[in-house]
Parts: C-alpha cells; structure tokens; sequence
C-alpha cells in the first residue's frame, strides 16, 4: 500500500480510537488543574469553584473536597513524598493539606509588594496583584514555590511555616508558572521569558526566550530531566517550544493549536505530548519524531484547560470547562 494513503487512513481512523471512556463529575465549573499520584490511583484536581478534589480512581468517587479558598483555583499539586497536597488561588493564598488527615497545615498569604504591576487582560483588580497561578514542592519536600501575577516568585519554609526568599526577576511582569528541577538547584520561572534561576548560588544562569514577548503558560519537564516545555498563552497561533535544559537551546517548536494552551504533558517514557486549550482541541506529538500531529477535538465545545497521561500512557486524562474530569483511551493514537 503507497505510504501516504497508509498514513492517511491512520490518521482518520485515531479519533474514532479516542473517544471519551470515562467522565467525573463533581465540580461546579471549569477545572483548571490536574495531577496524579506517583501511582496513577489518586487524582487531585481544581477548578475555578474555589474547591480541590481528591479523587479515588478504581471508584471514581471523590475522597475528599477541600474547601476554603476565596476565590478561583489554577493549580493543584502533590509533594513528592506524597504526605501533603497543596492548591493555588487567585485570592493570594497557597493552602497546604496533610493527605492523610485532610487536615490545613499551611495558609500561606502572597502579598504583594508593588502598587503597579503589569496586569494581564481580562480580570479584575479585586483579584490583583497576588493572584498565585502555579506552585510546585520543592523534591525534598521542604519548601513551595508559588508565581504571583505581582512579578513574584515566594518560597515558603514547609517545616517553619514561613516565607523563606522572595524572588524578583521578572520585572514586575506577571509571572504565569514555576517548577523546580529534579535535584531542587535550579527554579525554573515563565513570565514573557523564561529564567532558570540557581537557588544555592543565588543568581539567574539561564534565560530562554522564544514566544516573541508572548506570556509563557506552561512549563513542564521530561521525565529524565534533560528537557523542558513551555507554551504560551498568544490568542492566535501559540507556541510550543521544547528546550535543551542544560544548555537552554531551543529544540523544537509545535503549532498547531489555534488559541492559547493551558496545559501540556509529557507521557511517562518521554517519547509524546499531550497538550490542550482554548481552542477545544486535545493534540497528541511525539517529542523527537517527525510523524504528524494527532489532533482531535472534545465534542462538548468547551476550552480545555489541563491534561496528564495515566502510568503506561494508555488514557490521558483532561480537565474541561464544562466541569467535568474526562478520560480519552489514546493507546492506538500514539504510532508516530
């Protein structure tokens, strides 16, 4: 058979293998972030009705609702060890949670220290300037880093239950996400560029600049540690851009969503991506590879704001603004 037909027929029939096997409901409005246990048993989301749900995936019902923040959720996550889960609200607030107890261990408060600051379009001033859009735990479970839209990057002590350094280099541009390095020495930031900050040294080493003044999203890095992602939040043709991690090279761009991307992955071998946003639209791409995107849309019409890959990376799981938590099978997708 001519290859290209063979293709061809590949590609239109990896839809019809993809559709939605699974939904959870529960939230009340668009959820925003997703993360699974090292497991893949426990899944931990938020959503913008203020709440984070634990839930237990061989029931699919939900463990636990934590409640207490004031406004909406963008990001959720585990510490490494698992002990303690923690979210993230446009209120200002990181709120911190022993998983067993579900009991608050933490309400770290981001107060902002400029007056002006450069505003991203489309919300409030009620929820400015302290929004915290993304945290992540340090690997050895000691601190938490959160990005404020003030330009910030805090660093809270987990064990003192206090703000250990205040980071400012963004140049009080509205910093969008932050995640630490696989040995915890460098805190990778995005704001319109990307920083690679050493924590034991004190100083910016690296700076990645490619979304063309665009706000970067996204970060994410492979499971190995060699490389990172970014996507940008650019209305009309965003970017997708994997970099060398070390030597801050940029080595490939993705395009292909239509509007801004909330969310990439990488799947647990490193080999695939999966990505989404506002745009509907739920694209699987293989890393290193040259074959042709998968690209397929969620039927229910809304914007797509998180994505993960289940252990194995036989589902991926997403997080629509129709509420719902929604698992597509994209085993037989992954063929590049």
């Amino acid at each position: 058979m001519n290859k290209r037909l063979l293709f061809f027929l590949m590609v239109v029939s990896l839809p019809l293998a993809a559709q939605v096997s699974r939904r959870l409901a529960g939230h009340d409005w668009s959820v925003t972030s997703l993360v699974l246990n090292t497991k893949g048993d426990l899944l931990l989301s938020g959503s913008w009705d203020k709440t984070m749900r634990l839930w237990d995936l061989n029931t699919g019902e939900v463990v636990n609702v934590f409640k207490g923040h004031q406004e909406m959720l963008w990001d959720v996550a585990f510490s490494h060890t698992e002990k303690w889960v923690a979210s993230a609200s446009w209120d200002g607030s990181i709120r911190v949670y022993d998983l067993q107890s579900k009991n608050l261990l933490h309400n770290f408060q981001h107060t902002p220290n400029y007056k002006y600051v450069q505003y991203e379009p489309f919300y409030t001033e009620r929820m400015m300037p302290n929004m915290v859009h993304c945290i992540d735990f340090h690997p050895n479970d000691s601190l938490i880093a959160g990005a404020s839209s003030d330009g910030m990057i805090r660093i809270w002590d987990l064990h003192k239950g206090e703000l250990q350094r205040v980071l400012n280099f963004h140049d009080s541009v509205s910093v969008q996400c932050v995640i630490w390095n696989g040995n915890g020495s460098k805190l990778i930031s995005g704001s319109n560029k990307i920083l690679v900050y050493d924590y034991l040294l004190e100083e910016v080493t690296t700076i990645m600049d490619g979304h063309k003044g665009e706000l970067i999203g996204v970060l994410t890095m492979s499971p190995d540690g060699q490389y990172l992602v970014s996507a940008d939040l650019a209305f009309h043709n965003p970017l997708i851009i994997l970099w060398d991690l070390k030597t801050g090279e940029q080595l490939k761009v993705f395009r292909g969503h239509k509007s801004i991307v909330r969310d990439v992955s990488f799947s647990s071998d490193g080999k695939y991506l999966a990505s989404v946003g506002e745009d509907n639209l739920i694209i699987l791409w293989s890393v290193k590879g040259d074959g042709e995107p998968v690209i397929f849309s969620d039927k229910d019409g809304k914007e797509l704001n998180a994505v993960r890959f289940t252990p194995g990376n036989k589902q991926i799981i997403y997080g629509s603004q129709d509420s719902q938590i929604k698992f597509r099978d994209v085993e037989k997708c992954i063929v590049f």
